[in-house]
C-alpha cells in the first residue's frame, strides 16, 4: 500500500503527502489535485487512500448504481468480466474489490483480505481478529444471521465469510445495495458472536 492516514487527516504518501486540513498537495513527480482524495487509488496506480464501507452506499469512491463505464473511469477497466443471466460480475487485480451489476448497475463490491485499507466506522476490517471484526459487525448491525459459510448484517448492508475461521485465503467482506437480499432471510439461522 502506498499511503497511510492517520486521524488527523494527513496521508503518506510513497512520494508526497496531501493534508486534508490546508487542501494541500505535494507530491514530488506527479501531479495531483483535490479529486484524488475521494478516489481509492488514482489511474496512474499512486495514490491510495482506502475502502471505507458505507451502508446501502458504497465503498470508497465507488456508489451503489454506478454502471461500468462510470466504475471503469475511476478505478481503471477490469482485467475480466463473467456474464450470467442479469448479473456481470468485474475483476481486477487482486488489491481491488470484485464488482456485480445487476444489469448496468453496481449493486455488490466484495473485497477479499488482500485489499488494502478496507474499513467499517473506523475498524480496519482485515486489520484486526475476524472475532473481533464479526463482534463489532453484529454489534452495529443488531444480530447477525449464517447459513453455509455466509454472515449476513442485512441491516448495514453487509455479508462477510466466518472471519473468525482460519482459512484467511477466503476471507472477504461484501457491501450490497438495498433490496438486494431482501426476501433471502428464511433461509438463514441467528448466530452470534458476541461472549
Amino acid at each position: 500500500m502506498d499511503a497511510v492516514a492517520d486521524i488527523g487527516g494527513r496521508i503518506e504518501l510513497k512520494r508526497g503527502a496531501f493534508d486534508f486540513a490546508r487542501r494541500e498537495v505535494e507530491v514530488g513527480w506527479f501531479p495531483a489535485c483535490l479529486f484524488l482524495s475521494m478516489m481509492p487509488e488514482s489511474r496512474h496506480g499512486s495514490v491510495a487512500v482506502g475502502w471505507h464501507i458505507q451502508p446501502f452506499i458504497g465503498m470508497g469512491a465507488l456508489r451503489f448504481g454506478m454502471s461500468p463505464s462510470a466504475v471503469a473511469d475511476l478505478i481503471g477497466a477490469p482485467e475480466r468480466t463473467r456474464a450470467r443471466e442479469s448479473r456481470l460480475r468485474e475483476f481486477r487485480e487482486v488489491d481491488r474489490p470484485i464488482l456485480t451489476y445487476d444489469r448496468t448497475k453496481l449493486v455488490e463490491i466484495e473485497a477479499f483480505y488482500d485489499v488494502p485499507a478496507v474499513t467499517y466506522q473506523s475498524m480496519d476490517v482485515f486489520g484486526v481478529p475476524g472475532l473481533e471484526c464479526l463482534q463489532t459487525l453484529e454489534a452495529a448491525n443488531g444480530g447477525a444471521l449464517h447459513n453455509v459459510g455466509v454472515v449476513l448484517f442485512a441491516q448495514i448492508g453487509l455479508t462477510c465469510g466466518r472471519l473468525d475461521e482460519e482459512t484467511l485465503g477466503d476471507h472477504s467482506i461484501t457491501a450490497f445495495a438495498r433490496g438486494l437480499w431482501d426476501g433471502r432471510h428464511d433461509r438463514f439461522k441467528p448466530i452470534t458472536f458476541l461472549r
